[in-house]
């Protein structure tokens, strides 16, 4: 019986050593993308118009209600956010910024090994991008709340730790929030061998979705939060028009019309 039970279970283990093999081997193929020298400064101007999208909304709100409190907040803490007292009381993992909650976390569990921790150095700087402009977000957020930046009072207080990782993961993206299914698929071969990402195409739709949402007249929401989305996304829209209307002038190809 117990010859019999090996046979039948032997291939099985077989299938999943190789199911395993190929998420490695997904993992290792995405993070040999994200090591090359100019992924950092991609994250960084990516990081920027995100957090762009953000102080656009606020200044919109500001001019609606007369209030530039929160616009002033957003505008300094790009700045502040480089204040040491301010790394230390917002640490990268009170909002995801580590591990399984930044990009770099994409890949699923640690790496481990000695190539595991190569990758892990190689993406050093890439991750601190990612955890200055979520820190930002963070700090703009509880400074409008009027909380004050203190690790201990944050942790302390479910509702102000949900506010400051709500907004992180709006504009700087907490993948670890992700819907179960997207979870699932990231962690099967399949999944793990998909080029883009997976979970960063869904992460951007939600952030633009939120505006469009304002669109929607049977959706809720405050009418000064409506105006101020409506034209946060016809202006980053109309910006984005701008910049691509820019670009060289490819009517001709080694002086032919084409």
């Amino acid at each position: 019986f117990k010859d019999e039970f090996l046979r039948i279970v032997e291939p099985l283990s077989e299938v999943g050593a190789m199911n395993e093999g190929l998420r490695r081997l997904g993992a290792y193929w995405k993070a040999n993308m994200l090591t090359r020298p100019g992924t950092a400064l991609r994250n960084l101007y990516s990081g920027a118009i995100q957090y762009s999208t953000y102080l656009t909304e606020e200044l919109w709100r500001g001019i609606i209600t007369g209030d530039a409190t929160r616009l002033k907040n957003a505008a300094t803490a790009p700045l502040r956010s480089l204040f040491p007292t301010n790394i230390k009381n917002l640490p990268a993992e009170i909002w995801g910024g580590t591990g399984a909650g930044s990009e770099v976390g994409q890949f699923g569990k640690s790496r481990g090994g000695l190539l595991g921790g190569s990758v892990d150095v190689a993406l050093a700087p890439m991750q601190a991008v990612e955890n200055y402009f979520k820190r930002t977000l963070a700090l703009s957020k509880l400074d409008s709340l009027g909380i004050k930046i203190d690790k201990a009072r944050i942790l302390a207080d479910d509702n102000v730790l949900s506010a400051a990782i709500r907004t992180a993961d709006e504009f700087g993206f907490d993948y670890r929030n992700v819907p179960l299914w997207m979870e699932k698929f990231g962690r099967n071969p399949i999944g793990a061998l998909t080029i883009p990402f997976v979970k960063y195409p869904y992460k951007l739709t939600r952030m633009y979705t939120r505006y469009l949402g304002a669109l929607n007249p049977w959706n809720k929401m405050d009418g000064a939060d409506r105006m101020a989305r409506i034209l946060t996304l016809g202006t980053m829209g109309g910006g984005a028009a701008l910049a691509y209307s820019q670009g060289p002038d490819r009517r001709y190809i080694k002086g032919m019309d084409y």
